[in-house]
């Protein structure tokens, strides 16, 4: 996922580079790729690229709109991009329109109702000069990061990352005892979706958004789940071709990477294993596989499965299906690296998450 930060001086004030690069050199660990920024007046946007579609390695963020004079900086990854496509006429590149920048399209055309029209994960910011405003949404169930510090009267800052907010001089470096609290009884934990583990910094929930002004902060609900309608009396068959209908489509839609870009977690259970079969058949389908797959596991005993362990023989299972490429890592080769590992961490965590963080390292 690509980092995303900007700015807002909300009595008129000039915007400082130095501090928009500050921001951007802390989340240069998020998006290793590509560093942009821009700044007029009293705005200003940034973005660290992580090329995880296609058009990313086209696309140019922050993205202006040079006639209307809006500007755009996102990470995202949109699923339904021949749809929006469509609805605005015909592009010569279609392949080279970058999802920031149809999301802009969006909001041009249908203004904050635009929304109601995005599928799939999301964090942006609109800068829009016409009116003054910044215009910031997070996608349905909060897949992209999105914090943010409010000064009223003076400031708006928002960031992927809070490191990148608490950068500033200007934002108080100071623990919230309270987001203590509910980290360790976990009864109270994922009950509050707005603070954060540092005081004046704030988290936009899932599905929500944010409009900024001189006159104020407005954040809104857009989205929450709902029921659909009932089903008819089926089969069970027919439920299990239903449901997997859906989730082979829900998992080309995260296939949609630069060639030789994608690979998947793997552990002993039914949802990754589930993930891993259906994108190898899809991989394998368009000529693109093996897919690498990461695990970590015990080293078998005189070459058998370790009894002790049976998501370790699940794992050593499961990673003899054809079409993939498995990588196997073990506590007593990562061990070394915990320590640096942990250190990287700005928030509590759990002991487990270490491990974790070290399978993406490898990956």
């Amino acid at each position: 996922m690509s980092g995303i930060c900007g700015l807002f001086n909300l009595d008129d004030a000039p915007i400082a580079e130095t501090e928009l690069r500050a921001m951007t050199a802390m989340l240069e660990t998020r998006g290793p790729e590509r560093t942009g920024v821009w700044w007029d007046g009293p705005a200003s946007l940034g973005h660290t690229l992580l090329a995880t579609t296609p058009e990313l390695l086209f696309e140019r963020q922050p993205f202006k709109h040079a006639e209307a004079n809006c500007v755009i900086t996102a990470d995202v990854r949109l699923d339904n991009r021949d749809e929006l496509l469509d609805s605005f006429g015909t592009f010569a590149e279609r392949d080279s329109i970058g999802d920031a920048e149809l999301i802009l399209l969006a909001y041009l055309k249908w203004g904050e109702a635009c929304l109601e029209r995005l599928l799939g994960d999301f964090a942006f910011a609109i800068w829009d000069s016409r009116h003054r405003k910044l215009f910031c949404a997070r996608d349905h169930f909060g897949m992209r990061p999105f914090y943010y510090h409010h000064a009223p009267g003076r400031r708006f800052v928002f960031a992927s990352d809070a490191r990148a907010i608490l950068v500033l001089p200007q934002v108080p470096y100071a623990i919230n005892e309270g987001r203590v609290a509910d980290f360790l009884v976990p009864e109270l934990e994922w009950h509050d979706y707005t603070s954060t583990f540092y005081q004046g910094v704030c988290r936009l929930p899932p599905g929500h958004k944010v409009t900024v002004s001189p006159s104020g902060l407005d954040v809104a609900e857009y989205w929450r789940p709902q029921p659909g309608p009932e089903l008819d009396s089926r089969s069970d068959d027919d439920y299990r071709q239903g449901f997997l209908e859906v989730f082979t489509e829900a998992v080309n839609a995260r296939l949609r990477t630069p060639p030789g870009a994608v690979g998947s977690m793997l552990s002993g259970g039914v949802d990754s294993g589930s993930v891993v079969a259906v994108a190898k058949e899809i991989l394998t389908g368009r000529g693109d596989g093996p897919l690498p797959t990461f695990s970590a596991v015990r080293r078998r005993i005189d070459g058998d499965f370790d009894a002790d362990c049976p998501e370790s023989s699940a794992i050593y299972a499961a990673s003899s299906m054809p079409s993939i490429s498995p990588t196997l890592i073990h506590p007593d080769t990562a061990k070394d690296t915990f320590e640096q590992l942990i250190s990287g961490f700005d928030e509590p965590f759990d002991g487990v998450f270490s491990f974790l963080k070290a399978i993406y390292l490898t990956a």
